[in-house]
């Protein structure tokens, strides 16, 4: 906590969540797509191959990219908040490794509300997926 890499890590996560998921497809395909020639802009065929490594990869990208802000910034917070615990200082004093105590301690209960906000994200992901579907023109459950 506090360190040079967590504090840009925290600014770039902060920039991150003020952008629009818009914004982040428009500029995905305008530089990916159209600039750099890498990807697709939209399409689909009938070969799930195809499909997977030559249409679905900047879609899947961009989905990416804009899910990792906000868990970056969540999942630091509950790490922390268990780093700060009694048992933790506890462990310490009787000398365990700082890997043991991370691995065994402080991920097993920091893992509680990790695998909660999994949970309730999962609605998201369908709204996620419709918005995606519509801007890259993929069939899919959206359209239905």
């Amino acid at each position: 906590r506090g360190s040079l890499t967590d504090r840009a890590i925290m600014v770039a996560t902060t920039v991150a969540l003020s952008i629009s998921f818009l914004v982040y497809v428009i500029v995905g395909q305008y530089v990916f797509a159209f600039q750099l020639g890498w990807f697709p802009v939209q399409g689909w065929s009938d070969s799930v191959w195809t499909n997977l490594t030559t249409y679905a990869l900047l879609p899947i990208l961009l989905a990416t990219l804009v899910s990792l802000a906000p868990q970056t910034r969540l999942y630091r917070s509950f790490f922390l908040d268990e780093i700060g615990q009694d048992y933790v200082r506890t462990a310490r004093a009787k000398g365990l490794s700082e890997n043991k105590i991370l691995f065994k301690h402080v991920l097993r209960n920091a893992m509680i509300p990790v695998l909660t906000n999994v949970a309730v994200q999962l609605p998201g992901i369908f709204v996620g997926s419709f918005l995606i579907e519509t801007f890259f023109s993929i069939p899919g459950l959206g359209r239905e």
